[in-house]
């Protein structure tokens, strides 16, 4: 299936409720770095007049199975200016479009423009995302994609997305087996990992 770009009204209202994070203060670069706290607003994020906000981001998202049609699993990874970076078990990977969803991602969400480019992200997320630590149930692609997000933009990643993996941390290894593979063995590298931990120690990113 290919790619369909998300007709949604892209304002920070709409992706706060969708997505959480910040919304976007009025004027400024972006909700998590460069705001300046104050005044708040329905900003369009397509918007690119304000200085310093040039680095197009979405993210792209494909289904990859659904379990009677109540959880599904999902691959996403970020676009930034037409440059995709995910994570996979060799550590941070960057690709030219979004190849790593065959036949093209199923959704492509526009969440506008950031200050930083996806070497920024790449060089803030890679001691949290280093090759080998890769899991599929506590470690993988998207929660790369929610901290990606975060540092980009302020916002993470809808629990859609996560929904199954989620359950799959709640559950015994035997169960785990079954949903993801019968091989399965937890990755000790991932062992400890939070999302949450890493996008608090974004915000100190840079300082």
């Amino acid at each position: 299936m290919g790619a369909q770009v998300s007709q949604q009204p892209l304002t920070a209202v709409w992706l706060r409720a969708n997505f959480g994070g910040n919304t976007v203060p009025m004027g400024t670069q972006c909700g998590r770095c460069c705001g300046v706290g104050g005044q708040t607003a329905v900003v369009d994020m397509r918007d690119g007049a304000a200085a310093g906000r040039k680095h197009p981001v979405q993210l792209a998202a494909s289904e990859v199975f659904s379990l009677g049609g109540i959880v599904a699993a999902f691959h996403t990874s970020i676009l930034v200016a037409g440059s995709e970076f995910l994570f996979a078990d060799t550590g941070i990977l960057r690709h030219n479009g979004a190849s790593s969803h065959e036949g093209g991602p199923t959704e492509v969400v526009d969440f506008g423009l950031s200050c930083h480019d996806g070497d920024d992200m790449a060089r803030a997320l890679r001691p949290y995302f280093e090759p080998g630590s890769y899991d599929p149930i506590f470690k993988n692609c998207n929660m790369f994609s929610d901290c990606g997000l975060y540092f980009l933009v302020g916002f993470r990643l809808a629990s859609r997305y996560s929904a199954l993996e989620r359950l799959g941390q709640k559950a015994s290894a035997e169960i785990i087996k079954k949903l993801v593979d019968g091989s399965y063995t937890p990755n000790p590298l991932s062992e400890g990992f939070s999302a949450d931990n890493v996008v608090a120690s974004l915000d100190r990113f840079g300082e």
